[in-house]
């Protein structure tokens, strides 16, 4: 129940022009009314789907990025066996 809903007129017992004109304008009210709360709802919701895709972009990113620094020290400790290697074989020949 929308909280426009129960809404009447304070002129209830005059009958006639009044009633229509007060009915027709809270029909126009309440139409007004519900439009915006649906947009206020759609926007709220869209806020936090946003926010949600941000949050899982910036751990995917988190995730890259600790994937590419472990292999660049994968990288790093090769190329240091290496030149370990080659310094001490290259005394032998």
């Amino acid at each position: 129940m929308r909280p426009l809903d129960g809404l009447v007129s304070p002129y209830g017992q005059y009958p006639s022009t009044h009633g229509d004109a007060f009915a027709s304008r809270a029909g126009q009210v309440r139409a007004d009314y519900n439009v915006a709360a649906d947009k206020a709802n759609t926007d709220y919701e869209l806020d936090r789907q946003r926010a949600q895709n941000a949050l899982v972009l910036q751990g995917l990113n988190t995730l890259s990025n600790d994937q590419q620094q472990q292999r660049q020290v994968q990288q790093n400790r090769l190329d240091m066996m290496r030149g370990l290697q080659n310094s001490i074989m290259g005394g032998l020949f």
